[in-house]
Order: structure tokens, then C-alpha cells, then sequence
């Protein structure tokens, strides 16, 4: 089942150079989906035109079967239910405390005090955030804002959370914890997790599917591992295959090694040397 169906959505900034160009895609329920690209491609303005933020030049978006309209009223009941996460957090935190900012957008939804604080204890166990609730936003961590900015997307309860480059600026430690947690937000609360994201070596690790922009344009849709068997579309449109498949292929193609070059993890990677080990040590 798609979550989000988008046909020939079509945006363009004050100067008409078009920023979207006839953009189709779709985003299956309850997966994580990469939008790669280069810098321009136009993955944050796809980000906010699938959040309701910028209302598209033409196209057509249909969300959960039904199609967007751009009303008032349906516009805070879509970014309510799209919620999306800015590559830089202090571009969305701007309360006083960790508290009041996770808890601001539910003070629009005429809850009782109790519900909000249940809502609010809920997402900071999720998030693991309990040490800082009591921090003023401003004396937080990078990576600390990340995770707070994070919660007060999931406090509305959403069913999709899009995350802008969700691990710039984050060292390798705040990129695992990062999105392992995005995984347990998608297996746990079956939420759609949508990212775009210049790591391309987290692709074939966290992501069910991939779509590549350029130009504002669907360059490719489909599953990580149709994506790397195409190398020669990653460099036509300014990507590359994840390091370890780099490597797999090297193995194949100049030292002629029976691998899999369809291998993008270490695990698989590990496998196929494994099995052709095994096959020397048999002859």
C-alpha cells in the first residue's frame, strides 16, 4: 500500500526556474524510502510540498487513498499527520525548554493538560531523552537537538516523519544512535520514515527504497539494490555505489573473483567471500 501517491507535481521559486519538474512517485506505508540527489536536485522542496509547506505550481498528491486539497483546515491536518524533521534543528526548536518545545504544537489541539503531558512522556521514552528535559534548548548538544526535534514531530503522532539530511553535522556515533532510532520508530510505532541523505553507505543499511532526483526530476525509483546494479546512473547523476560494493565490483572486475558485486554490506559482503573460500578449499 502507498501512504503517499504524487503525479506530475510541477513547483517553481520566484525566478520560474522550475525546482520540480513533473514529479511521480510513491511512497509505500510503513517503509523507509531515501531521496537522493545531488545539491539542487530539489529534495528539500519535495520535502515541503509533500508536507504542505509550499502548495505545488500543478500536480496532483493523494495521501492515505485521498486526494490533498489546499485548504486552510487540510493543510494543518496534513503537516500534523507529515511531519518533517529540518536538516539544521535549531531552524525548528525555538522554545525556552525541551519541555515546552516538544509539547508546543500539541497546545493547538485543545488537549487536556494530562493528555499532553502523557503524550509528551511517551515520545521522550521513545527518544531517549529523559536526561535533558529539563535543559534549556539552547545548551543542548547538536546531536541532543536532533533527537528533541525529532520528538516534537512524533508527539503529534504522525503517520509519516520526513527528516532533512537527518545525520549532517552528526559524528559517527550520533549517526548510528540517529538511525537506529529511526528504525525503531518505523518497526515499533509503524510509522513511514522518509530521508534524504548524501551517506550513501546508510542506503543499502536502513532504506527499503530509494528515489533519485536531478533537476527536479524522478531519475530513478526502486529498491537499493536495483539502484547499485545501475553504477553508471549514480555517476550520471552525481552519486556513487556504496564503498563496499565499490569494492565488490573492483573484486569481479579486475581480479576476477567469483563474488556477488550486488553485495552493499558488510554482512553480504562477508558472505560471498565466505562461500568463495569454501568453494577454493572443496576443489
Amino acid at each position: 500500500m502507498n501512504i503517499i501517491e504524487v503525479r506530475n507535481l510541477c513547483y517553481a521559486y520566484e525566478d520560474d526556474e522550475p525546482a520540480l519538474d513533473n514529479v511521480s512517485l510513491d511512497i509505500a506505508a510503513g517503509k523507509t524510502t531515501a531521496v537522493l540527489g545531488g545539491n539542487g536536485a530539489g529534495k528539500s522542496t519535495l520535502f515541503l510540498n509533500l508536507n504542505g509547506v509550499l502548495t505545488p505550481k500543478s500536480g496532483t498528491m493523494f495521501f492515505e487513498g485521498c486526494q490533498v486539497t489546499y485548504g486552510k483546515k487540510e493543510m494543518l491536518e496534513l503537516r500534523r499527520k507529515i511531519g518533517i524533521v529540518f536538516q539544521d534543528p535549531d531552524d525548528q526548536l525555538f522554545s525556552a525548554s525541551v519541555t515546552k518545545d516538544i509539547s508546543f504544537g500539541l497546545m493547538k489541539l485543545g488537549l487536556t493538560r494530562e493528555d499532553i503531558q502523557e503524550r509528551v512522556d511517551r515520545v521522550v521514552r521513545q527518544t531517549g531523552i529523559g536526561d535533558l528535559v529539563s535543559k534549556p534548548t539552547h545548551a543542548l548538544s547538536f546531536g541532543q537537538k536532533k533527537r528533541v526535534a525529532i520528538a516534537g514531530v512524533l508527539v503529534m503522532q504522525p503517520s509519516v516523519i520526513i527528516l532533512d539530511e537527518p545525520t549532517a553535522g552528526l559524528d559517527p556515533q550520533g549517526v548510528s544512535e540517529i538511525l537506529h532510532l529511526l528504525q525503531e520508530i518505523k518497526d515499533s510505532m509503524g510509522i513511514t520514515v522518509i530521508i534524504s541523505t548524501h551517506e550513501i553507505d546508510l542506503v543499502p543499511l536502513y532504506c527499503d527504497d530509494v528515489i533519485v532526483l536531478d533537476k527536479g526530476r524522478v531519475v530513478f525509483s526502486g529498491t537499493p539494490a536495483q539502484l547499485f546494479a545501475e553504477p553508471a546512473l549514480l555517476r550520471a547523476h552525481n552519486l556513487r555505489l556504496p564503498r563496499i560494493n565499490h569494492l565488490m565490483n573492483i573484486l569481479h572486475n579486475k581480479d576476477h573473483l567469483a563474488v556477488d558485486t550486488s553485495a552493499s554490506t558488510i554482512s553480504t559482503a562477508r558472505a560471498s567471500i565466505k562461500n568463495l573460500v569454501s568453494a577454493k578449499e572443496n576443489i
